[in-house]
Parts: C-alpha cells; sequence; structure tokens
C-alpha cells in the first residue's frame, strides 16, 4: 500500500465542448485554449509536488486531435491516463477515488479548472486526512475545489445538484448522513465565467491561444 495519490480529473479537450459559458463570449477557439491552459496550470503543480499521479479524461477519443498531440503528447508518454467511468460526476469521482484507495491510503482529486489550487493547498488537504475521512476544499460558487479521502462510502455523492450552488452543502449533508468523518480547507475559486479567466492572469496565469 502507498501513501499518498494525486488524481487530476480533465474534459478530453474538444472545440465546442469546453468551458461552454466563456465559449458563449469568446468563441469555441478561445474556450479550447483556455482549457488546455488550465488543464497544464493544475498538472504542473500536481506533477511538481506529488510523486503519484493519475490524470482520468472524460470522453477520450482521438489523440492526434489539433492541440492534443502537440500539447499533451509527452504526458501520454510519462503519466497514468485512465478513463473516467460512471453516469454522473459523482460517480466518476466516486469510482476513481475507490480505484486509487485500492493501492494507496490517501487519495487527493482534484479539478483542472481550479488554478488557485497550489502545493501548500494539497500538502494540507492530505495531513487533515490523518484526523479525518475526508477532506473537502470549498469553491465561491458553491462547489469545491478539491476532495480527498482515506475512506470512501457509498452514498457520498448521491443526489446532488452538479453545476449548482448547492454542491457543497448537499455533499456536507452526505457525509454526514453516511457518518464519515470531514473537514473543509479555506475557500478557493475555478475558473468557469470571464471575469474569472482576467482574475487567473492577473495572478500569474498563462494562456495559450
Amino acid at each position: 500500500m502507498f501513501s499518498a495519490l494525486t488524481i487530476q480529473f480533465a474534459k478530453w479537450p474538444i472545440s465546442g465542448r469546453v468551458k461552454t459559458r466563456i465559449a458563449k463570449q469568446k468563441g469555441d477557439e478561445y474556450a479550447l485554449g483556455l482549457h488546455l491552459s488550465l488543464m497544464n496550470d493544475v498538472y504542473l503543480t500536481c506533477r511538481e509536488h506529488c510523486s503519484d499521479f493519475r490524470l482520468y479524461w472524460a470522453e477520450r477519443s482521438d489523440q492526434s486531435l489539433p492541440g492534443v498531440s502537440d500539447f499533451w503528447g509527452p504526458v501520454f508518454d510519462q503519466v497514468d491516463c485512465r478513463d473516467q467511468h460512471g453516469s454522473d460526476l459523482g460517480e466518476r469521482m466516486g469510482n476513481a477515488l475507490i480505484e486509487g484507495l485500492q493501492s494507496h491510503k490517501k487519495v487527493a482529486l482534484v479539478g483542472s479548472d481550479c488554478p488557485s489550487i497550489d502545493a501548500g493547498y494539497l500538502d494540507l488537504a492530505f495531513s487533515q486526512l490523518d484526523q479525518h475521512d475526508v477532506v473537502l476544499g470549498p469553491a465561491e460558487d458553491g462547489g469545491f475545489v478539491l476532495v480527498a479521502s482515506r475512506r470512501y462510502s457509498p452514498g457520498i455523492f448521491k443526489n446532488v445538484e452538479w453545476g449548482t450552488e448547492h454542491v457543497l452543502h448537499q455533499v456536507l449533508e452526505n457525509l454526514t448522513a453516511c457518518d464519515v468523518t470531514f473537514t473543509l480547507l479555506d475557500e478557493r475559486w475555478d475558473v468557469d465565467e470571464p471575469e474569472d479567466v482576467e482574475r487567473w492572469l492577473e495572478q500569474g496565469g498563462t494562456l495559450f491561444v
């Protein structure tokens, strides 16, 4: 049994299917470039500070798509890449956590649109798992940017209204109902709207468009 595993969730970078809210104002190609840039930002944070790492793709398809082979080609040879499985986001996250906990004592899962996560935040999440079963990193929009676990209980992500401001509250209710101990980290932010992009760039983000 290994110590700690970090998992990054990412949508396969297909124009017209990523960062759709931003695409409505900026266009599909801009949104695709932003998606790739955010993925890279989170990936570098995880890879530079985590010894064990997996990248779970949603809707993985053609690796020769424009932007994929050039931007992520080296990653496919260096990283344990897997596919997300499940009928909704909660089921996909649950399956990834279960799989990770089969080989590691602690697992942290982050999304690819959460550049506000840094190495210290990841380290704190893992350390908090010494006292709690689950650690959540709240997001400003009512969701969460990170979930870490040392014990997964079915039902944690049941009946959650994904993509709404109710997500964190509903997950906390589920954790309590499942008798799972948990704690919350400091609130962070993710990138969903054009103003979030500006905030990220002002804090040193690099946009490849």
